[in-house]
């Protein structure tokens, strides 16, 4: 749902005021001075969130942390807290590590004089430590599954609650969200408030080449895998694979591998996932068996495209065939509908973190494609998409759209945006309430009214659906809750504990922990990502293919 009519303009000004290039390791040699990304406000802002990274991650692994003080002083971390987003959250901070290693090494071969030379070299071992610790963790997550032995039964349950106990036993490829080595102290564990249903374990693992040293033992897994396990790790692992892999042969294997690997797991169980218990939930994805991509054309092919581009980088000829030979079934049963999940999708008004699925998993799929046709009907389906997103003020869509489509006004609208993400984390106000200005300064519709822009020989005819009236048990009455009409600048957005570009940009009200803090992959990812589609592989001008409605807003 888009809450904003408005779409980008070129920006001016704002580019304008970027600074020079600095002098600092990041942006010291190979810069390209039309590109204002090397600024030293934004420099120093990567340089800052990469050294605090240092406290975000736990055995390879992304995540939130409470500290024991509002200073957040470094190494005084005394909870974690997101967990279950880790697996999404690592990939996209892998696939921006990946960036950054192919920014960095673009500098060194074009560094002139020692001092260059030594910065650039800094850079570029930083940035394969960080993937190196990523691809391992992440390697550890697809492949543990296959020591996790079936539950035993239990007759003081009920068949549906794990009674019968396990009916088959784990297989590698079953990704889990994070994992964690038994033992250790319970802050270093996810500190969601009500413990979660689906850690597992304890599972056996062997750490043996992980660069980070070898942690034998055994593990307990979050599980309940979804869509965003699968789009976050495929968005990482493609890049390492193709930024970072041609200079490291057994981190390309290694995930390449496992990208097959996960991709013949699903394929193997119907895309469904098949856990080693018996328990059935009504929420679904804790079912002993999960449907997980059954009804889902989009993920289904990033999952086959990852699985066949990996094949064509480190896989045997029989692996070339047989994943060639799966992408075009999925492409002949699953692409006619592409348009219509599309559609669907832009109508969720409650649901605006798929926006960010779609745009991991369309960049993927389009980005390794190379028929012109099939690339045309997956673009446009992703121009549905866009549509609808293109114009919510969001540094990380822009940032994947202008890789997509070259198209300059992208690229200065996610600069700006990043800028403003500054002001945004730097402030103090711990609680922000835009409800208040409703009616005032600030226009304000209910939360799940839906507004569509319709193309007609006419012209663009605007037409708004109500919210939906809710079955409250006895009660029935209509959703009184408010939201911004239009996306709300990024410096009056609430605070939020995870990724901001994931949020409902129209989202009023909101507040925070001073003593907890995000990862800030939502600045350092779009950020190495521009860098690198500036300086080192800048995009041709492509647009997507024009969809002229309905859009939601």
């Amino acid at each position: 749902m888009r809450a904003n009519k408005r779409r980008l303009g070129v920006l001016t000004a704002a580019v304008a005021m970027l600074l020079p290039v600095s002098g600092k390791a990041i942006a010291s040699a190979g810069t390209d001075k039309k590109a204002p990304l090397g600024a030293p406000a934004l420099t120093d802002e990567a340089v800052d969130l990469e050294a605090k990274m240092v406290d975000h991650l736990w055995y390879g692994q992304v995540q939130g942390v409470t500290f024991d003080s509002p200073e957040q002083l470094p190494g005084h971390v005394v909870g974690l807290h997101e967990g279950g987003d880790s697996a999404l959250w690592s990939g996209v901070y892998l696939a921006g590590e990946s960036f950054r290693y192919a920014v960095a090494k673009r500098s060194l071969a074009e560094a002139r004089g020692q001092p260059a030379v030594s910065d650039a070299q800094a850079e570029l071992a930083a940035a394969k430590a960080r993937v190196d610790t990523l691809v391992w963790s992440a390697h550890r997550r697809i492949n543990i599954s296959a020591n996790w032995d079936p539950e035993p039964a239990d007759p003081s349950r009920s068949p549906l609650d794990g009674g019968l106990g396990g009916v088959v036993h784990g297989e590698a490829g079953a990704a889990f969200r994070e994992c964690f080595p038994t033992g250790v102290p319970a802050w270093q564990q996810d500190q969601t408030p009500s413990p979660r249903s689906y850690t597992f374990g304890p599972m056996a693992w062997d750490d043996r080449g992980d660069p980070d040293g070898v942690i034998s033992g055994t593990w307990y897994c979050d599980d309940a895998s979804s869509r965003d396990v699968y789009a976050g790790t495929t968005f990482g692992l493609l890049e390492a694979l193709d930024l970072v892999g041609p200079d490291d042969h057994q981190l390309q294997r290694l995930v390449g591998n496992d990208l097959m690997l996960m991709t013949d797991y699903l394929v193997r169980h119907g895309w469904s996932v098949v856990r080693p218990h018996t328990r059935v939930s009504t929420g679904g994805s804790e079912n002993f068996v999960f449907p997980l991509f059954v009804i889902n054309p989009e993920p289904r092919l990033n999952m086959t495209q990852a699985a066949r581009h990996a094949a064509q980088v480190v896989g045997t000829a029989a692996d070339q065939a047989k994943w060639e030979a799966a992408w075009h079934e999925e492409l002949a049963t699953q692409g006619p509908s592409l348009f219509p999940e599309a559609l669907i999708a832009i109508e969720q008004p409650d649901t605006y973190y798929n926006f960010n699925l779609n745009h991991l998993t369309f960049y993927n799929t389009i980005r390794e494609e190379q028929d012109a046709a099939t690339r045309d009907l997956i673009e446009r389906a992703f121009s549905v998409i866009d549509a609808t997103t293109r114009d919510d003020i969001n540094a990380h869509f822009e940032a994947i759209t202008y890789a997509l489509t070259g198209e300059a006004q992208r690229r200065d609208a996610a600069i700006q945006h990043l800028v403003d993400w500054m002001y945004y984390r730097s402030t103090s106000e711990q609680s922000i309430t835009n409800s208040s200005r409703c009616g005032h300064d600030l226009a304000c519709v209910p939360e799940k009214e839906v507004e569509l822009d319709q193309a007609t020989p006419a012209g663009t005819a605007e037409v708004s659906e109500p919210p939906a009236v809710q079955d409250l048990g006895t009660v029935t009455s209509p959703d009184t809750t408010l939201r911004a009409a239009d996306p709300l600048p990024i410096k009056d957005r609430p605070r939020h504990q995870d990724f901001l570009w994931q949020r409902p940009p129209w989202q009023l009200d909101g507040g925070f922990n001073p003593n907890e803090r995000e990862p800030g992959v939502d600045f350092l990812t779009p950020y190495w990502m521009l860098r690198y589609d500036t300086e080192v592989a800048p995009p041709p001008v492509a647009p997507l293919p024009p969809w002229a409605g309905p859009t939601t807003r």
